[in-house]
């Protein structure tokens, strides 16, 4: 398998797991969507606890509905917050797979320039480059 062939492989999963991220922001869109719901039911079911004029019925169902409102958002939380560490974790896969692609293009890069420069050591063509970008300064006298 050639370079190239590497970097598509790669960028085809980096592709692949920003579908399943892209998929994750939106189900964790749709728990905070969900929590705002339920929350603002919680609040009404709130309203009629704190009614004096209330019945006790009512505020029992109240009661009720509040203490079951509260548990489905503390499950909406935990499943939220189960999508945003995977989503995390997805997140630190992509950069992994994005620095490997610069790894291999360098490498590729001292590859090509070994051959075009016939130097095999890879410190001396370091030495070569660098010598090669210095400024001379015998051709810009004012800087001396």
């Amino acid at each position: 398998m050639n370079i190239s062939e590497k970097i598509t492989d790669l960028k085809v999963k980096i592709k692949t797991k920003q579908a399943a991220f892209d998929r994750l922001a939106s189900e964790i869109k749709k728990f905070e969507d969900q929590e705002n719901t339920i929350r603002s039911k919680r609040d009404k079911a709130s309203e009629i606890l704190n009614k004096v004029s209330a019945s006790d019925s009512a505020k029992s169902t109240a009661r009720k509905t509040y203490n079951d409102l509260t548990k489905s958002i503390e499950k909406n939380e935990a499943s939220k917050k189960s999508k945003l560490d995977a989503r995390s974790k997805i997140s630190s896969e992509i950069a992994e797979l994005e620095y490997s692609i610069l790894v291999i293009e360098a490498l590729d890069f001292v590859e090509e320039m070994k051959n075009l420069t016939n130097i095999r050591d890879t410190a001396k063509l370091k030495e070569a480059f660098k010598t090669k970008l210095q400024p001379q300064n015998n051709n810009y006298p004012h800087q001396q």
